[in-house]
């Protein structure tokens, strides 16, 4: 791809491209609006390519284009049950994967069992073999609920708003700003949400608005893993509350469980005496004890 900037000398970059095509009809081109009010034209040939790249002015009027590097494709994945002690070197060997950033909760920034990893190509993988470390699963990542800063509506960036600008703050027709610098000012605002209409700001985490965006999200997650992941039981169960843990139940009597002794054997059990304590006194010494041994083992002299 080659970058067509604004250009001193023509009045935007379409008036550009429009002479280049008429001063050289024979070079072979596409060409589509890109950001910041560039345009991006794509050769089909690696003759065009070259023409473009050498082009140094345009019905005598100078001009340089610049050489795109396209990038590569890429789709963000969620790995699952990724230990807490194992390092993300193993991940981060493997040929697909760009990064790895270990998730951590969003309260206390607690580290989690997830690591989120862009991975190379279009289509999500269902696992990731890791060699000794084993086979991990993964899920889609789900970014933030895309939101406009011109309207402040879900589901579109401001690049492709086609609507009226919304204060995000009152809803009413104005810029955002004019109600931010009555509220730095400490003056009384009123709070209305351009999208649900309850009484907070656009990018309040709470409305219901963005919190329908969030469950389609989730929903989505779990529509792929049922379709494209063979998941083992238990490793992922995406927003499931866990099960609470059975009842102890009263443990059984033991004594219930074995059955009464024989009669004969009671019987012989009572008739046996009482093991009587030994007498102090006609017990000997140690010392006795080791004096006897010494007279029997002595020799005569």
């Amino acid at each position: 791809m080659v970058r067509v900037p604004q250009t001193e000398g023509f009045e935007n970059p379409y008036t550009l491209i429009d002479a280049i095509e008429d001063a050289y009809p024979q070079l072979k081109f596409t060409a589509h609006p890109g950001r910041d009010n560039d345009f991006l034209l794509h050769p089909k040939d690696d003759e065009t390519l070259a023409a473009l790249l050498n082009l140094t002015s345009v019905i005598s009027k100078p001009e340089k284009l610049h050489l795109v590097q396209p990038t590569l494709p890429k789709i963000t994945g969620i790995v699952m049950g990724y230990p807490l002690r194992l390092p993300l070197e193993p991940l981060q060997k493997h040929t697909q994967v760009l990064e790895t950033t270990r998730c951590t909760t969003t309260r206390d920034g607690v580290s989690t069992r997830q690591v989120r990893v862009p991975l190379e190509g279009q289509t999500l993988p269902s696992q990731l073999d890791l060699g000794v470390w084993g086979t991990f699963y993964l899920r889609p990542f789900s970014p933030e609920p895309a939101r406009c800063y011109r309207c402040h509506a879900f589901g579109h960036t401001i690049y492709r708003c086609r609507q009226a600008k919304k204060c995000g703050i009152y809803s009413a027709p104005h810029d955002t700003s004019i109600c931010l610098e009555k509220y730095k000012r400490k003056k009384q605002i009123t709070l209305c949400c351009p999208n649900c209409g309850k009484a907070h700001h656009a990018w309040n985490p709470k409305c219901e608005e963005r919190q329908r965006h969030v469950l389609q999200g989730i929903q989505g997650q779990a529509a792929w893993l049922e379709k494209h992941s063979e998941v083992p039981p238990g490793t992922f169960t995406w927003g499931a509350p866990r099960q609470p843990c059975p009842a102890q139940s009263t443990p059984p009597n033991i004594l219930e469980e074995f059955p009464p002794l024989p009669a004969s054997k009671i019987q012989r059990r009572q008739s046996q005496s009482p093991l009587t304590p030994l007498n102090p006194a006609s017990t000997p010494s140690v010392a006795t004890q080791n004096q006897a041994h010494l007279n029997i083992t002595a020799y005569p002299t």
